[in-house]
């Protein structure tokens, strides 16, 4: 599975595994790179994490917690996240 994520998707995944975000803060987390990419798939930076989010979501990789208005990942997320995270 983790070969079907993008490198925006992986590095959202991997900033959530530090500490739950909303998304406007993984905005602000992102390198110029993936900024650059999202731009380019999207047409905006919040539109590609929106995106990037969602799809995360859909595999069962990430969850929105109304309560806390943030993003967190899932055990099969921290799992992935810790799989394919560079040594």
């Amino acid at each position: 599975m983790t070969s079907t994520l993008t490198g925006p998707e992986s590095e959202i995944l991997d900033l959530l595994t530090m500490s739950p975000e909303s998304s406007g803060q993984l905005i602000d987390m992102l390198a110029s790179e993936t900024v650059d990419e999202l731009v380019g798939l999207a047409g905006s930076v919040e539109a590609g994490v929106d995106r990037a989010l969602e799809r995360l979501r859909t595999l069962g990789l990430v969850d929105f917690s109304p309560t806390y208005n943030d993003w967190q990942p899932t055990r099969l997320g921290s799992a992935t996240a810790a799989a394919v995270r560079p040594d």
